[in-house]
């Protein structure tokens, strides 16, 4: 699988969450990612969403995309960080 989509910042496009913004913690297949929030959505319960549902908006930092990938529970808050930042900017 590619992991080149690891560390993405999304916005959901479909569902009951359309709207909400996400980072891609994993590729799980071809069609599927799986997105965490840094709260309700983290590195033991992530959510599983369709790659066509979402809207890429921008890369992460570097640290904070090496926290996903070595899933460092300290990177938690400030991935809750960046969504909040994000959301305020668009």
């Amino acid at each position: 699988m590619n992991k080149e989509l690891v560390g993405w910042l999304v916005r959901s496009k479909k569902g009951r969450d359309s709207g909400k913004l996400y980072i891609v913690a994993d590729v799980l297949d071809d069609f599927h990612v799986a997105l965490m929030d840094g709260q309700k959505f983290n590195f033991t319960r992530r959510k599983r969403k369709n790659k066509k549902h979402l809207w890429i908006l921008t890369k992460a930092d570097a640290d904070v995309v090496q926290g996903i990938m070595s899933r460092d529970e300290k990177c938690l808050p400030n991935i809750f960080k960046l969504l909040e930042l994000e959301a305020k900017e668009v």
